[in-house]
């Protein structure tokens, strides 16, 4: 095989992407043969497979030998070169980067490979909070790199309403008529106008507004009418809203009403309608009573869209139905089926605000962070399990190693569960055996394991606020504490919270930037919203949602840049989010750096 067949043979191997294979392939070209443009492609192509094989550091050496002689390189080897180099920033979590890299190759690129360059510089571009990515437009002024950030800027925004955003994007087209985005705009914005074309125009908001969810279903009714009316005073469209309460409807149907054919005496009664009105036998969804009921009220009064239930039980039959009357965006989730047969109707899209997302977001950020072994605290019961389960996957996935976790009990002392994790006890009984065996007092500094790097923890804010002292006190107060959502309690309170000082976190944007309509919510809430603020976030964007979720659907890899965060949607009509991380510093939250 000469070295054109083996060149082409490495080509193959990474577009299969078995990266080893290649690797091996290119250890056999006979260096001492090759062109001088061939020794370039062997450098370009050895990149590629460390970047395909995450070694981004020896892809950089690559890079660089490349750079060095880049005065011999072809037009299209410097192409490949930059876009590799971009590959290398991607791979390193520098979107920012990445990004002015793409664009900086794009005006050498043509057809397919511009657009998809185009494509994967706005991907990026996503990657960087909406703050950062205005700074950097202002430090870019009137160029192309500048357009993309200002573009990205407006498409990333949560406090604008779909005619809020195609107002700023026709803007931004307006004053920026030669850019390339301009000309065909990316991702998902190229459907906004045709969304807010055909939003509905009537929605029932099926809601628990009474019994024990009423608190729960109360904050998710005003969140919803509260983006309603800010819509509603600008002047925009709004559509005809019918509430419902879900708590209302009999599980079970009333005794049923039989009648009588004159024309059929002496034969079986005849089965007609039900104490409400509807006939059973005409319920062809294969819902149970109180849903057929629901939706049948919502047809009544014309609506197009269903928001709700809440309840996991009822949304797990509206997973199970074949079909459903209407489009329906759930409030919550049934348990995730991997049999093709179980997918849920095409009808119902589930939105909810699971712990299991911010898990695998903790388990992204960690090892973006650099961390590889972690010590996880989680409560018992199902709720930590579930969230446990998320997390491992995703950092066993990513190549990171669990030293141990532990799922902890409610109490008042830490501090015996700490220093068992922690290994402290070892380390005091090995001291004990050692001055046992010298009879003589030994000079002694208690230890901790030094097998992890970092630790997961799941808790409130009131068990946060012992647990983050008790590891400090058990010589581990180097170790970086990443926490999901539920240890901040919504509210600043420096004073109570400066026990958890340190302490990384990822929450809604809605508690992290306080928007106007935040402000608005606030005030109208007697007492505020407390620790139910991400539930009215959670109607802020359900609302939102009912004119968006087709654009979700429509582009897989987009997203909707909202108050609960970045949702996307899975092939399962599954709503998840992506949310701001954040630490704990003098006792209130502060932005995390993110390139």
């Amino acid at each position: 095989m000469d070295n054109n067949q083996r060149f082409e043979l490495v080509v193959k191997n990474l577009n299969a992407g078995e990266f080893r294979n290649a690797g091996l392939q290119l250890q056999l070209l006979n260096g001492s043969s090759l062109s001088p443009s061939q020794q370039l492609d062997w450098l370009l192509l050895s990149a590629r497979v460390a970047v395909g094989e995450g070694d981004t550091l020896l892809a950089q050496s690559y890079l660089d030998q490349f750079s060095a002689r880049i005065d011999s390189a072809t037009p299209q080897q410097e192409q490949q070169a930059g876009w590799l180099t971009a590959a290398v920033y991607e791979a390193d979590g520098q979107y920012l980067q990445a990004a002015r890299e793409r664009d900086f190759i794009s005006g050498v690129l043509v057809g397919d490979l511009k657009q998809s360059n185009q494509e994967r510089l706005w991907l990026d571009l996503m990657q960087i909070p909406d703050g950062k990515l205005l700074t950097w437009a202002e430090k870019s002024p009137n160029t192309r790199f500048g357009g993309w950030l200002q573009l990205a800027a407006i498409s990333k925004s949560n406090t604008y309403t779909l005619d809020e955003h195609l107002a700023a994007i026709n803007a931004w087209r307006a004053a920026n008529p030669g850019h390339p985005a301009s000309m065909q705009l990316p991702g998902s914005l190229s459907m906004l106008e045709d969304i807010a074309a055909n939003r509905p125009t009537r929605v029932a908001l099926l809601l628990p507004l009474s019994g024990r969810l009423e608190r729960t279903g109360s904050a998710i009714r005003d969140g919803f009418m509260a983006a309603y009316f800010a819509a509603l005073s600008k002047g925009y469209l709004v559509p005809a809203i019918t509430l419902l309460d879900s708590e209302q409807y009999p599980t079970e149907a009333p005794a049923p009403t039989f009648t009588r054919n004159p024309a059929l005496l002496g034969t079986e009664p005849l089965l007609t309608t039900d104490a409400m009105g509807i006939t059973p036998a005409a319920d062809v969804y294969n819902l149970p009573y109180n849903l057929s009921r629901a939706y049948a009220d919502a047809q009544q009064a014309g609506a197009q869209w269903l928001v709700g239930p809440v309840s996991k039980p009822d949304v797990q039959a509206l997973q199970t139905a074949p079909i459903l009357p209407m489009p329906t965006l759930a409030l919550n989730y049934g348990d995730r089926s991997d049999d093709e047969a179980q997918i849920p109707s095409t009808n119902l899209y589930q939105f909810g605000l699971a712990a299991e997302d911010e898990a695998i977001q903790i388990a992204e950020r960690a090892w973006q962070d650099g961390h590889r072994r972690a010590l996880v605290m989680i409560p018992e019961g199902n709720w930590g399990e579930r969230i446990f389960a998320a997390f491992e996957q995703r950092w066993l996935t990513l190549g990171g190693e669990i030293s141990e976790n532990r799922f902890y009990a409610p109490q008042k002392d830490f501090n015996p569960e700490i220093k068992a994790l922690l290994n402290v006890e070892d380390s005091q009984q090995r001291y004990k055996t050692m001055r046992s065996l010298l009879r003589q007092s030994t000079e002694f500094e208690p230890r901790r394991r030094e097998d992890v790097d970092w630790v997961f923890l799941v808790a409130l804010p009131a068990q946060a606020r012992q647990i983050k002292p008790t590891l400090a006190f058990n010589f581990a107060a180097d170790l970086p504490v990443y926490a999901t959502s539920h240890v901040f309690s919504g509210a600043v309170n420096q004073e109570r919270d400066r026990d958890l000082n340190g302490i990384r976190f990822c929450d809604a944007p809605w508690l992290l930037r306080h928007t106007e309509l935040y402000n608005e919510v606030e005030k109208s809430v007697k007492g505020g919203q407390g620790s139910y603020a991400r539930l009215y976030a959670m109607g802020v964007d359900a609302y939102r949602l009912i004119a968006r979720v087709k654009q979700l659907e429509a582009f897989p890899e987009s997203q909707i840049f909202a108050t609960t965060g970045a949702l996307s949607l899975d092939d399962q009509r599954r709503i998840h989010r992506k949310t701001e991380c954040t630490r704990f510093r003098s006792g209130e939250p502060v932005q995390l750096a993110v390139e």
